[in-house]
């Protein structure tokens, strides 16, 4: 399905998944930002280079050359133009965009949620700290293994039976919950919005309060996005709090962590000590944490696999795909005139321009289908619960009459147990019908209907078939004849559909 009349902005290329940018080419109008600097970018825009713009898809690489390091400000948004109603962050983070502008604005953004790479390191960072493999590696490369190994002011500790508290529960920290449960841990976490009870019990996991988290914690995980509210959340207050001993990981945002704090508490012991992906101030690096004999650090590369990096991309291309077809992102970071995205007036508003897009009837079936689905359902309820009504009334009246008309034979034939399904082969509408048997002397059966007079009972042609009283469908009893399985021997029921002329009694 293309839907060439929406225009999509890419700020430099899909560099893992070129399928993808093919693949968005062939579906949409792709326009390809190459601009080198975030100015040159903003002239273009302005220039009209990029007018009617619908989507912006920002690049892990390139998004960040032409948005420099005011982000995704007023000034960037002004210049790309008023069109725009999604932007796509092909990355985790999101700390460089104005997500309020944005909202004020009505743009929705999506970020990338794929948690393997990124709880893989988180592993790898903690199970650093906990059995202190930065220093045995400086062992091995200072060429002191013989006086140094295994001296016991080196030696770790295990993970296993240690409290793992997660701060910040979204999909990367439900993965590092499974891993390390693996490794034996006990994981506490903490978040704005508890989880389900049924949740925490699946996932083996309890909620506790931030300050009881920082507290208890042997490990504390940082997994939080960075915010004007998480910046600096552990600061000389959380490190005073802490365990002595404590472990600490950051694979998210190194502002979440005031790093003069953490490196005081490095130095008192109250921290043993961190695995840190991320800075405060990337690249820069104090040479205090580069140097440090129980710091393990690395260059942001959390989420940097080849696998997870594809998975971003593809992950876009969904989100695209999702908000162009249905008005709902993906993985949205803010909700914009409904729960997700503006997929009410807004979107109808964009979309009334285009009689020619290709999804239009198929949004028309489906909005018919469920119209229609609608009150199909609500006319078999009142029908079902009139006919058992009817159906109810009936036996009892047939119960009734058994008793008082002794004068008739006995019914002991056996009934079956089952109630036959009506299999037709006319297209003749099918209404409920509700059967009743009697049985009148001679060797005739009389099937009554509830469709039918009381006093207008049809005769079938075959006087040994007892038909027993069971709800069923029937063809329409205005149509010239009435299709029915007939019960066999032993009280199964026939696979062979019979029809039988009706004959009205006098």
């Amino acid at each position: 399905m293309a839907f060439k009349h929406i225009k999509i902005l890419i700020l430099g290329h899909l560099s893992f998944s070129t399928h993808i940018e093919s693949r968005l080419a062939s579906t949409y109008t792709l326009l390809v930002a190459d601009e080198p600097t975030r100015a040159d970018f903003l002239e273009s825009c302005r220039s009209g280079k990029y007018d009617r713009v619908k989507v912006i898809i920002k690049t892990l690489y390139g998004g960040v050359r032409v948005t420099d390091s005011e982000g995704v400000d007023a000034e960037w948004l002004d210049a790309v133009g008023r069109d725009v109603e999604l932007v796509v962050s092909v990355s985790a983070g999101y700390e460089d965009c104005d997500v309020d502008e944005m909202t004020r604005r009505g743009i929705l953004l999506t970020k990338a949620e794929v948690s393997t790479a990124t709880a893989d390191i988180t592993m790898f960072l903690l199970l650093a700290t906990f059995r202190n493999t930065h220093t045995a590696q400086k062992i091995i490369r200072e060429g002191t293994f013989k006086e140094s190994f295994r001296m016991p002011k080196d030696l770790g500790n295990d993970p296993k039976g240690k409290t793992l508290g997660i701060l910040g529960y979204g999909c990367i920290g439900k993965d590092v919950t499974k891993k390390a449960q693996a490794f034996g841990m006990n994981v506490i976490y903490y978040k704005r919005t508890r989880l389900p009870a049924h949740k925490e019990k699946e996932l083996g996991i309890h909620y506790v309060s931030f300050d009881e988290l920082i507290s208890t914690s042997h490990c504390i995980s940082v997994h939080v996005p960075l915010s004007a509210e998480s910046r600096h959340m552990i600061g000389d207050r959380e490190f005073e709090m802490m365990r002595d001993g404590v472990r600490i990981v950051n694979t998210a945002r190194g502002a979440i962590i005031n790093e003069s704090a953490l490196m005081n508490a490095l130095k008192t012991g109250k921290v043993f000590a961190a695995g840190l992906d991320v800075f405060e101030h990337e690249p820069h690096v104090p040479d205090f944490l580069r140097n440090h004999p129980r710091v393990t650090a690395i260059c942001h590369i959390g989420g940097a696999s080849v696998e997870t990096l594809e998975e971003y991309e593809s992950q876009a291309m969904d989100n695209v795909d999702s908000f162009v077809t249905r008005g709902v992102a993906l993985t949205p970071v803010n909700y914009v005139g409904g729960k997700n995205g503006d997929g009410c007036e807004r979107r109808v508003e964009a979309y009334a321009q285009y009689p020619q897009a290709d999804n239009t009837t198929d949004m028309n079936l489906t909005i018919a289908a469920i119209v229609v689905g609608s009150v199909a359902g609500l006319v078999i309820l009142i029908s079902a619960a009139i006919l058992i009504k009817r159906y109810l009334t009936r036996r009892a009246s047939m119960q009734h009459q058994k008793r008082i008309t002794t004068s008739q034979p006995e019914i002991n034939s056996v009934l079956p147990q089952r109630n036959p399904t009506i299999v037709s082969s006319r297209p003749n509408f099918l209404i409920p019908v509700v059967l009743e048997v009697q049985q009148v002397p001679m060797t005739q059966t009389v099937v009554t209907s509830s469709m039918s007079s009381p006093n207008q009972p049809y005769l079938m042609e075959s006087p040994s078939t007892l038909v027993p009283p069971c709800p069923v469908l029937l063809q329409n009893p205005l149509s010239p004849a009435l299709d029915y399985p007939f019960p066999g021997s032993g009280g199964e029921y026939g696979l062979t559909q019979h029809t039988y002329t009706r004959t009205w009694l006098e």
